[in-house]
């Protein structure tokens, strides 16, 4: 059963890293008897998987029920006896005593019972506590872990934003040049420990430019960019006219989904999207994308002094 939930459940960190960050690690399941649980620590190679036993509801042991049996019979019988005969159950003054004698020394022996069965409780409770708190640092250190791989996707897109010699070579080659790419690329893949991306585009003020698409995320990439493509790109000009306003823009234009998705969410909002999107410039956004959460980061590049591409990104 192990080696199924293993083979269902685990892909390889080295080769799959975009599917860990966007949904983390397994979450805990039952296993036949046991729960299941598991952890993926700071530089570690290995998942770490813990397996805790489920408590069985065992079913009364048969000596029980028969005394239940016999007693619930026997009262039965003597109320009848009762009811019917009017001879009811007494005791004679012998039995009354070792009654009372009975009950006099089944106190403490209940008390300690109920002591031992109240000390049991509380280990038992004290354990799943500490158990508890075991898998809430564990998760505490996988949120940590994650939020610093969070961070390095940040900041090598924020250097890619200000990288002067990306810029050089925009200029020099051109937008959609392989080099371009490659530069871009490799700024997330050359590192110690490469970080996946599923995609980018490097747009100029007419829309056009380099798209990128890891294997198999294409259309995602493109679902996700839709919706933000024609606010991006129109700020981008916007911001080129500030630097340079006796400039001829080259033609843009909306598709009508655009501009009805646009419209709608100032209707609903009051708000323009241009005007939401541009103050989350150089954030990093969160969208939910193919069953997962993708995250997205986009700036605009200056290129000969002015506001001329925007990079958009998304891991």
């Amino acid at each position: 059963m192990f080696q199924a939930w293993r083979k269902s459940r685990i892909r390889p960190l080295n080769s799959d890293l975009a599917h860990w960050l966007a949904y983390g690690a397994p979450p805990p399941e039952r296993i036949g008897n046991f729960k299941i649980f598991s952890y993926l620590g700071e530089g570690a190679d290995h998942l770490t998987v813990f397996l805790s036993a489920v408590p069985r509801i065992r079913n009364s042991s048969l000596w029980i029920r028969m005394l239940n049996l016999i007693i619930t019979t026997i009262v039965l019988l003597l109320s009848l006896r009762g009811l019917l005969l009017n001879r009811w159950f007494e005791t004679g003054l012998t039995l009354r005593f070792l009654m009372l004698y009975f009950l006099a020394a089944t106190f403490p022996l209940g008390l300690l019972t109920v002591t031992a069965i109240a000390y049991h409780y509380q280990t038992t409770l004290s354990a799943q506590n500490q158990i508890a708190e075991n898998l809430e640092g564990c998760l505490r250190q996988f949120e940590t872990r994650k939020m610093q791989i969070q961070e390095k996707y940040r900041n090598t897109s924020r250097q890619l934003f200000t990288d002067s010699q990306l810029s050089r070579m925009i200029e020099q080659y051109g937008i959609d040049n392989m080099q371009v790419k490659d530069r871009i690329n490799n700024s997330f893949r050359n590192r110690d420990v490469p970080l996946p991306i599923l995609g980018f585009y490097l747009l100029d003020l007419a829309g056009n430019g380099l798209e990128f698409a890891e294997a198999g995320a294409s259309d995602r990439l493109k679902d996700i960019f839709a919706i933000y493509r024609a606010s991006i790109i129109l700020n981008l000009r916007d911001q080129f006219r500030i630097s340079n306003p006796a400039a001829t823009l080259p033609e843009f234009k909306l598709s009508e989904e655009e501009e009805l998705g646009a419209k709608a969410y100032g209707a609903v909002t009051a708000n323009p999207f241009l005007v939401e999107l541009e103050k989350r410039r150089n954030f990093v956004l969160s969208q939910i994308s193919g069953g997962g959460t993708a995250s997205l980061i986009y700036d605009y590049l200056t290129v000969q002094g002015h506001k001329k591409a925007s990079l958009f990104i998304a891991w």
